[in-house]
Parts: structure tokens; sequence; C-alpha cells
């Protein structure tokens, strides 16, 4: 992705391995990132979760990301939510969480630059579904996430951060063999989004383009540390 190097010469230098140990409160974590990111039109929030830090939540990764791009907004039209607990008010980097952030966060930021050049040069394209078969029962919201992940546009920024997975962790595989492979794979978090979204359902034309996606997006999807 067009973006991937600067964007990993940007955290190397300004948010490096020399991070690790350090305790930030919330407001300075997101005031550090803004400073890096602001300029190239990204706007970094937290998110205070009650989702972590609650029950076998406790347990888990202690933070996770969401962002949405917004056209109409010419200076800042990226925003990248960082979740983290609730009830904490400092974040402590760790020889662990450190590069699971830094892969989630970078993940995140081209996920929504992909929607950015969509909405930059396709303008057409951003609209189109591919055809899914579903039961009329389904819920509300089971019928508003298969519709969203069937867009032309979310299918193409998804195979992104699928391809950037698959590099990330089974990078010492052929290309060939982890698409091949691809329901095998446990840690592509996002493709296993997708095949929970569509159980059940008629969703082969969608997988077919994911698949075709990420293949094409495999040698381009430059991962940390690459």
């Amino acid at each position: 992705m067009y973006y991937s190097r600067m964007l990993y010469k940007e955290l190397e230098q300004n948010f490096g391995p020399e991070m690790i140990g350090q305790v930030l409160t919330y407001r300075q974590l997101s005031r550090r990132l803004n400073k890096i990111f602001r300029k190239d039109g990204i706007k970094v929030r937290i998110y205070k979760d009650d989702g972590y830090g609650v029950g076998k939540k406790s347990k888990a990764q202690p933070f996770s990301f969401s962002g949405y791009y917004e056209p109409d907004k010419e200076e800042t039209p990226i925003t990248i939510f960082i979740h983290l607990p609730a009830k904490k008010d400092k974040f402590k980097f760790t020889k662990i969480n450190y590069p699971a952030f830094i892969f989630v966060f970078s993940q995140t930021i081209q996920h929504e630059m992909i929607h950015h050049s969509q909405y930059s040069f396709r303008n057409e394209d951003n609209e189109k579904m591919v055809k899914v078969y579903h039961s009329n029962r389904l819920s509300k919201k089971r019928k508003e996430q298969i519709n969203y992940l069937r867009e032309w546009c979310e299918i193409e920024a998804y195979a992104h951060d699928i391809a950037m997975e698959m590099n990330y962790y089974y990078g010492y595989n052929k290309p060939e063999q982890n698409l091949k492979n691809i329901d095998e794979l446990s840690k592509l978090i996002t493709y296993r989004y997708y095949k929970e979204v569509f159980r059940g359902t008629g969703w082969h034309k969608v997988k077919k383009s994911l698949l075709k996606k990420i293949w094409r997006w495999i040698p381009v999807a430059h991962v940390p540390g690459s």
C-alpha cells in the first residue's frame, strides 16, 4: 500500500520500540499520535470502552481500533479510535502489546487510507454490492452486517487487512499456500470475521471477490518490520 512505508518510518522515528516500558495517560497517548499524523489528515481519539477490563475480557488484549473516513472533511478526513479500558486512564507499553499495537494501528490507518483513495479516484464504484443469498428471517443487525461487508469498497479494504495479517503472521509460507489454506489459518482475525457474518448464507461470490483482492494485495501489503 502506497502509504505504508511513510507510515512505518513515522512510527519508527517518533513512536518506536523505546515506547516499551513507558506509561502514558490516555490524553498523552492521543496527543503524541496526533502530533505525528495530523499532518497526514489523520485524527486519533481515545474511546473509553466499558468492554475492557470486565469479566472474561479482562484477560484479552487491552485495546482495539476502529476508524472511519469522511470525504467532506478536507483537513482531517480520517479518524482513528483507540478503544481502551474505561476504568483506567493510563496505558503501559510492554514487549508483548507494543508490536500488536503498532500492527493493528497501522492496519486500521491503511484501511481508511484505501477508502480515501477509493473516493478520490473511483467514486462511481463505491456503492456497488456483491450478491449474497440469505434467509429473510435473519435479524436486522445481521442483515446490516452482511450489507456492509458485501460492499465493493469494504471488500477491497478488508482484503488488504487480511493480506497484512497473512504477511505478518504467516509470511514464512508461500502466498499461494496461505490463500489455498486460508480457512485453516487461525490468526486471520478479519477473515474469521467475514466467515462469521456470512455463516449460513450463499456468499460464494463475496468470498471469490475477497480472495481475488487478497491475492492482489499480498505483494504490497507491507507490515511493520518488513
